[in-house]
């Protein structure tokens, strides 16, 4: 039988190569360069993206959240939650205590409910939360907030333009010209929504989203770059995409006619939908 892959090994050899290329580098620096090194390091450690992530090299995406996810969707049935997705809700500690038997799904479901609505309240007002808060930087040098995050020039000058416009312009990640009503979409939970040959409009997309990419007939993402996922698979589909918006979602609305051309990298709203 083929042994599986170990990720908590590979992640104990990355921290031991990580330690010793740090070790390294300190040997090389004295004095000031070695108090700015530390600082730096620092900061790398607490920060919350994606790529100072270590886990995220070795549980990528969802590989880790599905399995998870079955196992405390499974537990909720058993238990007899009063939704099928309450367990959900629960921090990892919480949902074994339930597991093993320790504490009694009841005493866990007011918590559960509570959380399950504060997540719904504010996932009903996604789609008017600003996309960005605090001050807009003049210029994002780091390569990869450019290329994954898209927060290239195109980003920030969505987020300054007038709020009636019926132009949007962003990074360009794959080329062709198509027009047709737009489906704006925040989670890959209304993907069942989706008709052939409609412009997915979302703030991003992930692995569980490329299914879709076989309807639409073009991608319009607020976020990422030329290396993100709506990017690639678009190119792989053949269909044009548009990303780095910044506020596709705020600005288009479903049933919208629009015409995107990711040659260009612009959008232009045509014709607005009844309302």
């Amino acid at each position: 039988m083929e042994q599986r892959h170990d990720f908590d090994a590979s992640l104990a050899d990355s921290h031991r190569e990580r330690d010793e290329a740090i070790d390294a580098a300190r040997s090389q620096l004295d004095g000031d360069n070695l108090a700015a090194f530390n600082q730096l390091l620092g900061i790398c450690t607490v920060a919350n993206f994606a790529w100072w992530n270590e886990d995220h090299n070795y549980y990528i995406d969802l590989r880790a959240s599905i399995p998870v996810r079955r196992g405390a969707l499974a537990a909720a049935e058993a238990a007899g939650a009063d939704k099928y997705d309450d367990t959900t809700f629960l921090f990892y500690p919480e949902l074994m205590e339930v597991c093993r038997g320790d504490v009694a799904w009841k005493d866990r479901q007011s918590i559960a409910t509570a959380r399950h609505e504060y997540y719904d309240h504010y996932q009903d007002l996604r789609g008017s939360i600003p996309k960005v808060v605090g001050t807009l930087p003049e210029k994002v040098e780091d390569p990869v907030l450019i290329e994954i995050f898209g927060m290239h020039r195109h980003y920030f000058d969505g987020l300054k333009a007038d709020l009636h416009t019926t132009q949007l312009n962003g990074f360009p990640a794959s080329a062709g010209v198509y027009k047709g009503r737009a489906r704006v979409m925040v989670s890959a939970t209304e993907l069942f929504d989706l008709e052939e040959g409609e412009i997915l409009v979302t703030e991003a997309t992930s692995p569980n989203w490329t299914p879709a990419f076989a309807l639409i007939g073009a991608c319009v993402c607020d976020g990422g770059g030329s290396l993100t996922h709506a990017a690639t698979v678009s190119r792989e589909y053949g269909i044009p995409c548009v990303v780095g918006t910044s506020v596709a979602t705020l600005r288009i609305k479903t049933g919208d006619v629009i015409e995107v051309d990711g040659t260009r990298g612009t959008i232009t709203i045509l014709e607005r939908a009844a309302t």
